[in-house]
């Protein structure tokens, strides 16, 4: 008869068990100096080993001949217990859940063994007890017999009582790597005769977050399907997986705001019959990855942290509706207009709009600096770069010099103007990046505006003479904008509250030694007048 691969190669030692090397040498360490607790409480993600663990260590505690953690597996107790025993007993809590089930457990614990020296209780999924039936383990928990062990397993620890929680020594199981999980799946089809290229190992590891049993039942389906030599193709055809190239065409297509491109691919994983939340899920895999290899350079990161959270909720969303394919598309048609472009795109749809660019972005900062009168020498081997941040000082320091509250309240009653054209073809993505920021300051034209992140910042000194003639079209008005962070902000306004306090110092200190020298003067006319004897100093 035909023995599934998940079964077929289920760990039968401590030794053998993949990615639980703290509960593996907790387990052993109880065994080698016989500290054998009376109740374990294992938890951790679904297909970690918690079950095939409690087997293995039912076996061991039973065992005549352990040797490090070893069971002989010639013994009686290890015959008894691999041909099937009554002392092991196996209850799932999922469906016998109810007090009268835990009640008949209590009624039996006190029977002595059949066999072994050990009777064993493994109560999976325990988290699914009644109230009434954790009250009644309880019971048993608090006072059990020398001869009774029992090992809860549980998914979900949350909503296991604090009162049984307490009662049992309690060992974590964690998500197996993708390395562990490739390196056991690799074992499998060697010892299965099958070719099965790494790259599918790999997608196999990642896509069973974290979960060896879901790994080996996906290699198995594809066993199934491709027989002996599964390649990539086979295994996106099997579990309705894009082709990457496609994939990282989506994900292009989303950050050049292309519309109509994300529109056809969409249409093209409809018609093959791909699956929505496979294909979301793969596509949130892929930008995380992108988001770690550009994490330090990259001004669109706090775009893809954006798109990871929306793709998250959407995948979620997915799940439960029939209308798969339309709200798929209308989410992300959503985020490209309100985020992406917000960012991404101002120079391509001010290029639309056939406004002007980076020549005159430099005009105006070279007339910037003149102005301002900073020294043309020091500046003749400035980059662009260097000459747009030398501005933006400028600009906020003219608005500290000239910032009035009047001026703040009427530039900010205007500023809701740009809620008329967040949704414009042209001018959208503008409007939104300033609609997006916070006014801090304003005096004469002259404005500081605020964005949490520097990506924003960036986007906003990279593309200025857009902005600001964008600005100028709306508002017919001519502004100089200093952009910095909500950081920044804080501590420059720090700095100029703490220079305006030492200049007035300064002005007081001035003002009492002329006073002095004044008064000095006085007293030596006094003097000559009157003679030093009659004139009291004070």
């Amino acid at each position: 008869m035909y023995q599934s691969l998940y079964r077929k190669y289920r760990p039968k030692t401590l030794t053998d068990v993949v990615g639980q090397d703290i509960a593996v040498k907790i387990l052993k360490n109880s065994l080698n100096n016989n500290k054998i607790n009376h109740a374990y409480l294992f938890s951790g993600p679904r297909g970690t080993g918690k079950t095939t663990m409690a087997k293995i260590y039912a076996k061991l505690v039973n065992c005549l001949d352990l040797k490090d953690g070893i069971a002989c597996e010639k013994c009686k107790n290890c015959i008894e217990i691999n041909n099937s025993t009554m002392d092991v007993i196996e209850i799932d809590a999922a469906s016998n859940n109810g007090v009268d089930e835990i009640r008949e457990i209590r009624n039996n614990v006190s029977l002595s063994c059949s066999t072994l020296n050990y009777k064993i209780y493994i109560i999976d999924e325990v988290h699914m007890l009644t109230i009434g039936a954790f009250n009644a383990l309880l019971k048993t928990l608090e006072e059990p017999p020398e001869h009774i062990i029992f090992i809860l397993a549980t998914t979900d620890i949350q909503k296991v009582p604090t009162t049984i929680i307490s009662r049992c020594q309690c060992i974590n199981f964690e998500s197996i790597s993708e390395k562990n999980i490739m390196n056991r799946l690799k074992y499998i089809a060697s010892e299965e005769k099958v070719k099965i290229d790494d790259e599918v190992l790999l997608k196999i590891s990642e896509i069973s977050n974290g979960g060896l049993r879901d790994a080996i039942g996906n290699l198995e389906k594809l066993v199934a399907a491709a027989e002996n030599n599964i390649d990539i193709k086979k295994f996106n055809e099997v579990f309705g997986f894009v082709d990457d190239l496609e994939l990282v065409e989506f994900y292009n297509s989303l950050l050049d705001a292309n519309i109509d491109n994300i529109l056809s691919i969409s249409q093209k994983i409809y018609e093959n019959g791909k699956n929505y939340v496979i294909f979301t899920n793969e596509l949130i895999e892929y930008i995380r990855k992108q988001l770690k290899e550009y994490y330090s350079t990259n001004n669109n990161k706090t775009i893809l942290c954006d798109l990871i959270i929306e793709l998250n909720k959407l995948c979620s969303d997915l799940k439960s509706t029939d209308s798969i394919k339309a709200l798929f598309e209308a989410n992300i048609i959503k985020f490209v207009i309100t985020k992406i472009k917000n960012t991404n795109e101002l120079i391509d749809s001010l290029v639309e709009n056939n406004i002007p660019t980076t020549n005159r972005k430099q005009n105006i900062i070279q007339d910037e600096i003149k102005e301002n009168n900073i020294d043309d020498k020091n500046n003749e081997n400035l980059n662009d770069d260097n000459i747009i941040v030398r501005n933006n000082s400028i600009i906020l320091n003219n608005v500290f010099a000239l910032a009035n509250k009047s001026d703040l309240i009427d530039i900010k009653e205007k500023w809701k103007k740009l809620n008329d054209y967040l949704l414009d073809k042209k001018i959208g993505s503008i409007a939104c990046f300033l609609a997006d920021g916070n006014i801090r300051a304003c005096g004469k034209n002259n404005l500081i505006i605020s964005y949490e992140y520097d990506a924003m910042v960036n986007k906003g000194l990279e593309t200025y003479d857009e902005l600001i003639a964008t600005l100028n079209n709306l508002f017919n008005e001519k502004y100089n904008i200093s952009f910095i962070t909500d950081d920044n902000w804080n501590q420059e306004k720090k700095k100029y509250i703490e220079n305006k306090q030492k200049n007035k110092k300064y002005e007081l200190k001035e003002l009492e030694k002329e006073t002095k020298q004044i008064q000095k003067k006085e007293i030596d006319k006094a003097s000559d007048l009157f003679g030093e004897d009659i004139v009291e100093i004070r």
